[in-house]
């Protein structure tokens, strides 16, 4: 009887012990959750990645890491990168892994441009084009250049296509290198820690041989190649283009004002302007267009500036950034990517072909990184995105306005004027409804090759003055396209949710029925006639 006794208690005191430890643990969490602050912020430092089932770009026993360039560790990267860059120049025009070749998957002219020669590729003109012996070596080579998702229409697949690209890039700077360990250094040109990141890397400026130094190329904007800084309200460009990025929930919002600033600002920045006679390596002649540009300025030949690896490792470190912070909702579906159909295939460090060839295979890969970065960006959630950032896979779902226009882009300030009194949405105190997010749709349309950047303000009270950019500023429109011999449309996307709300707190035009949407050019003339066909107010 007596053991007996003592068995209950024996149980009796491990059941009270283990209901003590739980009830402790349930205290510290809920404190834990009490003393958190309003904002959460996504840590800078050693972010952990986000957990995703196994693919096959995945090793388990291998992780590389990207890292600034600037530190002394990015130096010996950038210093790989050079050793491969010059073997890869030297290697011929049809090799998968040769300079010319890799840097055409991204872009480069058609064989019909070529009428005369091409010393760089010399199977790749017009005449071999239209020869039955090697028609079908022109063609092959096609399959897999010219892929980048830089024409109207395929946005969607802007940062996957591109994380890809540099992935498998990587592949080939190890293999030539001799550094296993190789990951692409990145260039943070929105930092403001230091002014040495307003400065290109100097490997890239000096020497200026490319026979010694694989990273320099001469066409590009004279003053960065000079050593000088980014322009300041250049700089401040692109770090406000990357804020309003990152304030957003949806990755197609996301992916569409990313690829608008910091990355097409930084495209046109970095290829500069020249004299239209001035000869052009790729185009092997002076300038198609009205103007000559830089390498990095056209989509046709931004792949063959070595900066392009940089300048990419960093806009994909910007999206690692955010999905980080706002977590799975905010990653791209199969869905999404299926809408527009749009190849994958790239080339392994051997030279063998890798193809996706499903949006899910894709989608796979792009989550699922044998590499990650040295440091990421704190992102500071806004507390009215709260709400929606808890709803799983939040997509727009109705229009509330839309206004049809023909309103060209000029180098003077224009507004369009969307009314809401007759809309769904009501007058715009209803837009500030903490459970809604608005975003706004801009269509323009273009021919040729435009050129150009705006600044989009909503319900700016004075367009001669763009002050107090966080109440009025939604974004940039930034041109970085592959010439169109037709007029081709391209939408826009700006999440406008928080200006709307913290106008509406302001208590500022609450009496005035409509949205009013000015676009304010910043630098550059627009030589192509570029218009907006049409605003809309869309609701989460």
């Amino acid at each position: 009887m007596i053991s007996v006794i003592h068995f209950a208690d024996q149980m009796f005191r491990k059941v009270m012990k283990k209901f003590l430890l739980a009830l402790i643990l349930a205290i510290f969490a809920t404190v834990g959750i009490l003393l958190l602050p309003s904002n959460a912020y996504a840590q800078s430092t050693q972010v952990p990645e986000l957990t995703q089932p196994t693919s096959s770009i995945r090793s388990p026993r291998t992780k590389f890491v990207r890292k600034d360039v600037y530190s002394r560790s990015g130096q010996k990267d950038l210093q790989s990168l050079k050793i491969a860059l010059k073997k890869i120049r030297e290697s011929g025009c049809t090799d998968p892994v040769s300079w010319y070749y890799q840097g055409a998957i991204h872009g480069v002219p058609s064989p019909a441009d070529f009428t005369e020669q091409n010393s760089l590729c010399p199977i790749y003109t017009n005449a071999s084009s239209l020869d039955p012996k090697t028609q079908a070596q022109i063609k092959k080579l096609l399959e897999y250049w010219q892929k980048c998702p830089h024409e109207a229409g395929t946005g969607v697949h802007f940062l996957p296509w591109h994380r890809l690209y540099l992935y498998h890039f990587e592949q080939v700077v190890r293999n030539l290198s001799g550094n296993p360990n190789f990951a692409i250094p990145y260039w943070d040109y929105t930092s403001s820690k230091s002014a040495k990141y307003k400065s290109m890397p100097e490997a890239f400026r000096l020497p200026t041989d490319q026979t010694t130094n694989g990273l320099y190329e001469e066409l590009r904007l004279t003053s960065l190649n000079a050593g000088q800084p980014i322009e300041s309200s250049t700089q401040q460009g692109l770090i406000d283009g990357k804020r309003t990025a990152y304030q957003n929930i949806l990755y197609s919002v996301f992916n569409s004002q990313i690829e608008q600033s910091p990355h097409n600002v930084m495209h046109g920045y970095i290829g500069g302007s020249f004299p239209k006679d001035k000869f052009n390596p790729i185009w092997q002649g002076p300038s198609p267009y009205d103007e000559g540009v830089g390498l990095m300025g056209d989509v046709p030949t931004a792949g063959f500036d070595p900066i392009f690896w940089l300048h990419h490792a960093s806009i994909d470190r910007y999206w690692q950034s955010w999905t980080l912070a706002k977590g799975a909702s905010s990653q791209v579906t199969p869905q999404e990517l299926a809408a527009v159909e749009f190849p994958y295939a790239f080339f392994d460090g051997k030279g063998e072909l890798v193809e996706y060839k499903t949006p899910e295979e894709v989608v796979k890969a792009v989550y699922n990184l044998n590499y990650t970065y040295d440091k990421y960006d704190q992102i500071l959630v806004r507390p009215r995105s709260l709400a929606s950032i808890q709803q799983p896979r939040a997509r727009m779902q109705e229009t509330v306005a839309t206004k049809e226009v023909k309103a060209q882009l000029t180098d003077e300030p224009i507004t369009v004027v969307v009314p809401l009194s007759t809309s769904r949405g009501g007058d715009r105190s209803l837009l500030a409804t903490p459970e809604n997010g608005y975003v706004l749709e801009v269509e323009v349309s273009f021919q040729g090759k435009p050129r150009g950047t705006y600044d989009v303000y909503v319900n700016l009270p004075n367009t001669a003055a763009a002050a107090d950019k966080d109440v009025y500023f939604a974004g940039t429109i930034s041109f970085f396209e592959l010439p169109s011999q037709k007029r081709v449309t391209k939408t826009l996307l700006f999440d406008i949710t928080d200006q709307l709300a913290e106008q509406v707190d302001r208590r500022e035009q609450q009496s005035e029925p409509d949205l009013k949407v000015s676009f304010l050019p910043k630098n550059g003339e627009q030589r192509e006639e570029v218009f907006i066909e049409k605003v809309s107010l869309r609701k989460l």
